[in-house]
């Protein structure tokens, strides 16, 4: 639009009567104008090449787009990031939960297998003093008929 060349002259006119402050407009001769050529010749590259540099204004909207967009990537990461948290609660609930299953299947199951184990223990205790009060007949009636001379 109309700003750029707007800035052009008014940064040509704050240089040129920068320069030419102190000159009387009485003495003023086409002469001596001739080394402000190169000033305004700088000026007008400047301007034509660099646009964005001699905005000030355009150059800070850019800069605010910039970080407008920079702060969009970074919310985008953390809705992102938010979502991946969510699944990992998800998935930590889930795992809470299937340990504590396991955890009482697991108790469930040792008390079975320690309740089994008991029985035969019983079993095997009953069976060798059974075994023991057989030998101890067999050998007390032996002994009995051995003492008496009981044969056949």
């Amino acid at each position: 639009g109309y700003r750029l060349p707007f800035l052009f002259l008014e940064d040509v006119s704050g240089k040129f009567f920068g320069t030419y402050q102190d000159v009387p407009a009485e003495n003023f001769s086409p002469r001596q104008f001739e080394s402000f050529g190169r000033v305004l010749r700088d000026q007008m590259e400047f301007f034509t090449f660099k646009p964005q540099e001699a905005d000030k204004l355009a150059r800070t909207r850019q800069e605010v787009e910039n970080v407008k967009q920079i702060v969009t990537q970074n919310i985008d990461k953390v809705l992102e990031r938010g979502e991946a948290i969510e699944v990992l609660v998800s998935q930590t609930e889930d795992l809470q939960n299937n340990a504590r299953s396991f955890q009482k299947k697991s108790t469930k199951v040792k008390n079975k297998m320690c309740r089994r184990n008991f029985k035969w223990t019983i079993i095997s205790t009953v069976c060798c003093v059974c075994s023991l009060v057989t030998i101890l007949l067999v050998l007390a009636l032996l002994t009995y008929l051995h003492v008496f001379g009981i044969r056949d």
